[in-house]
């Protein structure tokens, strides 16, 4: 359904804007004061997600441009497209195409939805299946719009795709009003760059899916947090931009985006050069990034005089982690893989921060896991860099660095505890430390301490010494030994050559293939365990990179997709469970076990198993994962005089599970025999405490009848069990001789 909305005008206070969930909103609001939607709760009582649709249907009417093989033009009418009453698409505000497939759309309808890329011209276009061209500068009303299908076909009724076309600008324009909040609100087109809700200073969003082909203007985000949303693709100016933080630095400001999701973007986030004096920051925290390899840029990039704070970060595919300026820079348990580069800081007087982080780079370039720019002092702690390069061909030796620009002029690296790992071409060869050294002492103070290399495939790795006491001589070391003899760093390091070995990464970690890089078992594995003891490993794991349809279901379900969630629970010390586990013993033969957790965001539930004697483990209940710190299950089925053995399994959202040690109690209670359950339905179990051996049970009934008679074999621990089902109702008297004695109880069955 479809409705308008009228032009809201407040003369003071604040305007609250509710819409009823699933209805589709046209109409431009210019609010004077801030502004507050969200949605109303439909019948049921749900507080669901408003849709604001900025695109029409454009599957006829497409005619073929005169000189051109491939591309159809149609002029479109561009109604909301005008900044003071002047009709005007330009840098801001680009038109978006999207191309749906049919068949896919029955099914997967935002999957189905393939925003066509903007050519840089007609020609462009018509060379480039799946691509569009508008002229950006131009200021018209209707306006030309070309595209090249991407099956080449007419898009006038094509068989298999139709088209919508981004007609509008603004759902909302309160630009340079401050304090707006907008939360569970779903936004497709409205133009890229000035996008759906402009927003003004100090505005907050909660729950929002922005696109296919919507957006923030970065005039809305001059002090901003983004929470619990998603972006999918179109949302962007002329840049390619997702999100444009503006002013970080001016007047202090603090902008934040935390548990939110990026698919398919080619700039995630960008902050605009500031021009302020008082310091401000951007902060990410749980930041889930996926990007379309073809087309992806830099995940992060900033300009002058911006301080980063990136927690919890997991970015896949993109060219860079991170690309700019900043003063100030802390990341950390986060995750960048695959990319061309990792972190690469050129700023002046630069104070960064990297621990407990992953690094892996690919493709066929150069490679690099951390570059540091002029004046930049570097402290890399408890991390990962593993530099991966696809390209075998024979060239230059150098493929590479781990730490680019360490031990340059006026830089300064403390590295400790870190793993860097040579995985390239086999004519290629990475530098795996630099240091500037003076007979063994870093004149600047640079240190690489109990850090470990791997020389997984490649030529080399050589260490790098620079001594400016000699003019700045370098020496590149071949061995190790030389490295920490001329250097004296890394004097308690370690160097694995596993070119040969057919465990490769194996030796060292658990399941690399995998995304598990706990340490290994092996020999490798426990001498790094013992050079770092008592380092927490860092996160280290590979997403599933969600559909369109799966990110927004967590999102609308108010779920959050952690950068943890991937991680195995049995990864060294990412859960841990409390060495107490222990079990109490109440009056009325319960056991009560308890367990506490540190970080649970990528479990489900957990499940208690229960094992006595020689028999297998078994389900004794289950608790669901609530964010409880402590937990605790009651066991309530247990007798006397058996000795319980229990198991603490982990569950993940992904389905795995983790088994924590055997905890194991006994209850005793003097009693030589136990008959349970008592009274009984039919079937009852025999346990004779502390006895193995042969035994003849004999059951009589009230008049002395036999009714059963046997001899057994007595397992320590196991029960044994009669059924007496045929039996009548009634007091029974059971029999137990044994070589050492003879003992008589009653039961009842009922």
């Amino acid at each position: 359904a479809s409705a308008s909305f009228p032009n809201v005008v407040a003369t003071n206070g604040t305007v609250k804007i509710g819409f009823k969930s699933g209805d589709i909103f046209n109409e431009t609001l210019s609010p004077a004061y801030p502004l507050q939607a969200g949605t109303y709760f439909n019948k049921n009582g749900n507080k669901k997600f408003a849709i604001f649709n900025g695109t029409n249907v454009f599957d006829s009417g497409w005619i073929r441009t005169t000189g051109t093989i491939n591309t159809f033009e149609q002029q479109v009418p561009l109604t909301g497209f005008a900044t003071y009453g002047i009709v005007n698409v330009g840098q801001y505000s680009i038109v978006c195409v999207f191309e749906i497939d049919k068949i896919q759309e029955l099914f997967a309808p935002v999957t189905a939805r393939k925003q066509l890329q903007l050519a840089a011209s007609l020609q462009g276009a018509d060379a480039n299946p799946g691509s569009f061209y508008e002229p950006i500068t131009k200021a018209e009303n209707p306006k030309t719009i070309y595209i090249h299908t991407s099956n080449s076909s007419s898009p006038n009724k094509n068989a298999r795709y139709r088209y919508e076309v981004t007609v509008r600008d603004r759902a909302f324009n309160s630009t340079y009003q401050q304090s707006n909040h907008f939360e569970r609100l779903w936004i497709r087109g409205y133009g890229a760059g000035n996008g759906m809700i402009p927003a003004g200073a100090n505005s907050s969003f909660n729950r929002m899916i922005f696109g296919p082909g919507a957006g923030i203007h970065h005039l809305g985000l001059r002090g901003a947090s983004i929470n619990n949303s998603l972006f999918l693709p179109g949302p962007k100016n002329t840049n390619g931009f997702a999100v444009v933080f503006y002013d970080v630095e001016g007047f202090g400001r603090h902008n934040k985006i935390s548990n939110s999701i990026f698919l398919d973007i080619k700039y995630p986030i960008y902050t605009h050069i500031s021009y302020g004096t008082n310091f401000g920051a951007l902060e990410l925290d749980n930041v889930i990034a996926f990007a379309n390899k073809e087309e992806a840029e830099s995940f992060l990039q900033t300009g002058n005089n911006d301080s980063l704070f990136l927690n919890n970060v997991y970015a896949k595919q993109y060219k860079y982690g991170y690309a700019g300026t900043a003063k100030f820079f802390v990341i950390k348990n986060s995750v960048f893989i695959d990319l061309a580069r990792g972190i690469i800081f050129s700023y002046r007087k630069l104070q960064a921060s990297v621990a407990n982080s992953f690094f892996k780079t690919g493709g066929t370039g150069t490679v690099s896991g951390i570059e540091m720019g002029d004046s930049t002092d570097l402290v890399l702690t408890n991390s990962i860099v593993h530099l991966k390069n696809d390209n075998s061909t024979a060239g230059t030796s150098i493929i590479g660095n781990c730490v680019l620009g360490a031990a340059q002029k006026n830089n300064r690296i403390v590295a400790t505890g870190n793993i860097f790992i040579c995985d390239v071409g086999p004519e290629k060869n990475i530098i795996a430390a630099s240091a500037n050294a003076n007979n063994g002492n870093s004149i600047l103070k640079d240190q690489w301490q109990n850090n470990v290399y791997v020389l997984l495939r490649g030529n080399k790795i050589t260490w790098r010494i620079i001594n400016k006491i000699y003019t700045g001589s370098r020496t590149d070391v071949e061995t190790f030994e030389e490295w920490k003899q001329q250097s004296g760093q890394d004097k308690r390091g370690l160097f694995f050559d596993l070119r040969k070995d057919p465990r490769r990464l194996k030796a060292i970690f658990v399941d690399p293939d995998n995304g598990d890089y706990a340490l290994a078992n092996t020999i490798e594995g426990n001498k790094i365990k013992e050079l770092m003891a008592g380092m927490v490993s860092p996160v280290s794991c590979f997403l599933k990179k969600p559909t369109y349809e799966e990110a927004a279901k967590i999102i609308m379900e108010d779920a959050v997709l952690s950068a943890n969630a991937c991680r195995s629970p049995c990864v060294q010390n990412s859960i841990r469970i409390n060495y107490q586990f222990n079990e109490s013993l109440p009056s009325d033969k319960k056991v009560q076990l308890q367990w506490n957790i540190e970080d649970e965001r990528s479990v489900d539930h957990y499940e208690i198993q229960r094992s006595f004697g020689n028999s297998d483990f078994i389900n004794a209940g289950s608790v669901q994962a609530s964010g409880a710190a402590n937990y605790s299950f009651e066991d309530k089925d247990v007798q006397p005089g058996i000795e319980y053995r229990y198991s603490l399994v982990l569950v993940t959202k992904l389905g795995d599970k983790c088994y924590s040690a055997i905890r194991s109690i006994k209850i005793k209670d003097g009693k030589s025999l136990t008959i349970y359950p008592n009274p009984s339905s039919g079937k009852i179990m025999l346990l004779l405490n502390g006895y193995a051996g042969s035994a003849k049970i004999t059951i009589t009934n009230t008049i002395g009848s036999i009714v059963f008679s046997k001899g057994f074999n007595i397992i320590y621990g196991i029960p044994t069990i009669f059924d007496l089902s045929a039996q009548s109702k009634g007091l029974y008297w059971m029999k137990i001789q044994t070589d050492k004695n003879t003992s008589l109880q009653s039961f009842i069955l009922k």
